[in-house]
């Protein structure tokens, strides 16, 4: 009923310049390449198994995913818990929330006793 949403000024200017700018646009893709990938290495690592994903998220499939969201949760990193209950979805972090998760991580594979070592 509304009909479509509008979308203001500035971000159509920021967008215009964004999808003029390939040299912004391949450093870009190059950036979250790397970071994705180190996402992965980390929940492989962590998970000792595989995620799957693109370059703006990865998955990982575990038995106890609703434990480890809900304790992810707790230390203020917001995953997603799939339909399914059976896996997370990781969004790419920035530099700063990559440590925190690194952190975060490490304190789960210590609580929950099943996870591999």
């Amino acid at each position: 009923m509304l009909g479509p949403w509008s979308v203001s000024g500035p971000a159509q200017y920021i967008g215009e310049q964004a999808l003029q700018d390939t040299a912004w646009q391949k450093q870009q893709r190059d950036s979250l390449q790397k970071l994705s990938s180190k996402l992965a290495a980390l929940l492989e690592n962590t998970f000792k198994t595989p995620p799957t994903g693109t370059i703006l998220f990865q998955t990982i499939q575990h038995n106890q995913a609703p434990e480890i969201f809900q304790q992810l949760c707790q230390q203020g990193i917001y995953v997603r818990l799939c339909d399914e209950q059976n896996a997370l979805r990781f969004g790419i972090p920035t530099t700063e929330q990559f440590k925190r998760l690194e952190k975060a991580l490490k304190t789960i594979r210590f609580r929950l006793k099943t996870l591999p070592e």
